[in-house]
């Protein structure tokens, strides 16, 4: 039998089930819903979102230091003789991306396995990168709880604006939030993604098909059986589309064909704009018509 080395509420999971994801991904949530309930105890005044990892982190007795890290490590967990230490490169600039790196490092004291280096992970037969999946849902988990985050989301509607509103009010990307959207969302809600304006390129960079809105990342429930392709176009009569030249919210219900699926959508469309100058870029939620 595989060595155990998940420790979560009290239960021990051998490293052969890491890949089973489902069941340890709710009970990260709930170490998670756990964790912060302690915090509350201790801080009546704290009126999150947004939620901060620092300060999470310090409750546990894990000090968060600003200093470099090898190249290519946005932060770092550090066992120490008391326990542990995260270190944060302060180059990062984002903000988000400085609270989701701190917050995985903070995920991953959930387990066992962080009192130890790489190579004995490695001997006891764990999957570096299935904890590491592991690791940065518990972040998510973190800086967007579950019940907060659906609270959120019920008073702002399964909808396009949604993603920004959430996005501000957690201090996270909107690609951090459009992903937990998916997640927390009802089963009707099928899908969040972007889509940017412009040509798909057909092989040595020469541009092909005609300038169209297309499929930049859509991100999907588990089991949707429709395939969103980078590049995949949107036609010009679709919401996405007038999304990007009417201000505001704009709303239909589609039909596409998707990876030899056609499917049908309730789409709510709103622009995004970013540093790029030219057509913005859309936002678009996709939940299945009634």
């Amino acid at each position: 039998m595989a060595e155990p080395f998940v420790h979560l509420q009290g239960r021990s999971i051998p490293v052969e089930r890491l890949e089973e994801g489902g069941d340890l991904r709710e009970r990260v949530e709930e170490r998670v819903e756990a964790l912060l309930d302690s915090v509350r105890s201790k801080r009546p005044a704290w009126n999150p979102p947004p939620y901060d990892p620092v300060m999470i982190a310090e409750h546990l007795g894990i000090p968060v230091t600003f200093a470099k890290t090898p190249p290519g490590c946005d932060a770092m967990l550090v066992p120490t003789g008391r326990g542990f230490q995260i270190l944060c490169d302060p180059s990062v600039r984002s903000r988000g991306r400085i609270r989701f790196s701190i917050a995985h490092e903070l995920a991953h004291t959930f387990f066992d396995e962080a009192s130890r280096d790489w190579n004995r992970r490695s001997s006891a037969g764990v999957d570096e990168r299935a904890l590491e999946r592991l690791c940065d849902h518990g972040a998510a988990a973190i800086v967007m709880p579950r019940r907060a985050f659906r609270a959120c989301m019920d008073a702002e509607g399964e909808r396009a604006p949604s993603v920004s509103a959430l996005a501000l009010r957690f201090a996270v990307s909107r690609e951090a939030a459009a992903v937990r959207m998916v997640e927390c969302g009802s089963s009707r809600l099928l899908g969040v993604g972007f889509f940017a304006y412009g040509t798909r390129l057909r092989g040595a960079g020469t541009p092909g098909d005609r300038h169209a809105y297309r499929v930049r990342r859509v991100f999907t429930k588990p089991g949707v059986p429709y395939l969103f392709p980078p590049g995949k176009s949107v036609p010009d009569t679709s919401a996405i589309y007038r999304a990007s030249i009417v201000p505001g919210e704009s709303r239909g219900v589609e039909r596409f064909e998707l990876g030899g699926a056609s499917g049908r959508f309730e789409v709510s469309a709103v622009s995004v704009r970013g540093r790029a100058e030219g057509p913005p870029g859309v936002c678009g939620v996709l939940r299945e018509a009634v």
